[in-house]
């Protein structure tokens, strides 16, 4: 089975949950033309949580106009199919937290209703979750996922590993994002 295409899809899916709960509406163009995602953390930011080597692209960050999804900053770990994706939003007048809280929240339980293992965890103005897929899952991977919310907008990491084993701590990934919060 060729992962690569649900690899996207999971990713896609984990980004719209972060920007809906955070804002409910925004606007990808207005944030791109801020910042370049992958300068919102160094390879050794990243590094010292991923406990890896990493290989941030040289060409910054990525963006598909058509897919409505805010540019990203994908991140390989070591040679294998592990990597993370850094993105951000800017925060607009028209933001509904609100809306986005409730988009979140159906979100999650849905993917709880799949057989997905979801643990949450809040603190101040971030929030991180990590999923572990059933097993006719098991080829999207294991993620650990966090926002951040700063004073212009909020900052998104997502760490995609190929086992369970491999996972990132939350205990780890949320300062790393509240410090790519900070940067916005």
């Amino acid at each position: 089975m060729n992962t690569m295409p649900e690899r996207k899809r999971w990713r896609h899916i984990v980004v719209a949950i972060g920007l809906l709960w955070t804002w409910g509406a925004v606007r990808p163009d207005d944030a791109s033309a801020v910042m370049d995602a992958c300068k919102l953390l160094t390879a050794g930011e990243i590094e010292a949580v991923v406990g890896g080597k990493v290989s941030i692209p040289p060409r910054g960050q990525s963006a598909d106009p058509r897919s409505g999804m805010p540019p990203s900053c994908n991140i390989k770990i070591g040679t294998g199919p592990d990597h993370v994706a850094v993105s951000f939003a800017q925060k607009t007048a028209d933001s509904d937290k609100d809306k986005g809280d409730k988009v979140l929240k159906e979100s999650l339980e849905a993917s709880r209703k799949q057989g997905f293992k979801v643990t949450e965890e809040k603190r101040g103005k971030s929030v991180c979750y990590t999923m572990i897929p059933p097993a006719s899952h098991r080829a999207m991977g294991y993620l650990t996922s966090c926002y951040a919310i700063g004073g212009k907008g909020a900052a998104f990491v997502n760490v995609f590993m190929h086992s369970e084993g491999k996972m990132i701590p939350i205990s780890k990934l949320m300062p790393l994002t509240e410090k790519a919060a900070g940067r916005l």
